[in-house]
């Protein structure tokens, strides 16, 4: 998010409307999702995380470390325990080719 403070009211007004809201980040830290995912869950809302991979030399050399640290967390299916309800890595030549995600609620059990 280039601003963060602003970024992160906007995106909060917007999750208080019911609205989806969808950041990208300016870094890969925890702590930059954290208050967000956890209004979201507060408020009832989903909350999914979409890792797009990139080529290994496109990756600057102070954000490696919180990338692997992420892709780590993500294939060991530890991004629930942050809140998220869905986790999502795509790599190779699935970026390009993505052209719309739908997420449907679960259904309800009665």
């Amino acid at each position: 998010m280039r601003d963060r403070p602003a970024s992160s009211a906007i995106a909060a007004k917007r999750l208080r409307s019911r609205l989806s809201v969808v950041l990208a980040t300016a870094t890969l830290e925890r702590s930059e999702r954290e208050p967000l995912v956890r209004l979201a869950a507060e408020l009832g809302r989903p909350r999914h995380l979409i890792l797009l991979e990139t080529a290994r030399d496109r990756v600057r050399d102070e954000d490696a470390a919180a990338l692997n640290e992420l892709r780590r967390a993500l294939d060991a299916g530890e991004l629930g325990a942050e809140g998220f309800q869905t986790a999502l890595r795509l790599g190779g030549s699935a970026p390009a080719e993505v052209r719309r995600l739908v997420f449907r609620a679960t259904p309800r059990e009665d």
